[in-house]
């Protein structure tokens, strides 16, 4: 996957998620399903936190702390504008890897990587909570995609 595709869509994914969490009504952001899941408020702080857990984790080569769900404490608003500032910054920061970077080896638990491939996960991760975000809407009674 070329850097163009993983900064576009890097931004696409952040563009789907901020319009899903927007959507779901400003009472109902703290609110979370069977009071066991996650909320949107804590889900958007979650992918606020993942590009710099990435960054941190391929710069390092060591799995970086701070990106579990609920690590930062923050209202609604500041974790989105957070998650806008955090985008913008990873995406200006892959544009700065080289090939050496890109070649990187990562092992996980779950999977031997490259950082090239790793760079995928800000898309997967905010992907993956947007749907989690527009169950959250339907559990409310939206059916409507926001996107």
């Amino acid at each position: 996957m070329s850097l163009d595709a993983i900064i576009s869509g890097a931004q696409a994914s952040t563009y789907m998620l901020t319009a899903a969490a927007n959507a779901v009504p400003a009472d109902k952001r703290d609110w979370s399903p069977g009071g066991l899941a996650t909320s949107t408020s804590v889900l958007v702080s979650h992918c606020a936190d993942f590009p710099s857990w990435i960054r941190k984790t391929i710069e390092t080569g060591q799995m970086a702390e701070g990106a579990n769900i609920g690590a930062t404490q923050e209202t609604y608003e500041e974790a989105m504008a957070r998650l806008q500032v955090e985008t913008d910054a990873f995406c200006a920061w892959v544009t700065t890897l080289t090939p050496e970077d890109l070649a990187k080896e990562l092992v996980f638990p779950w999977e031997t990587t490259t950082a090239q491939a790793m760079l995928r996960y800000h898309h997967w991760n905010n992907t993956y909570h947007y749907g989690q975000i527009n169950y959250i809407q339907l559990i409310l009674g939206d059916a409507e995609m926001h996107m």
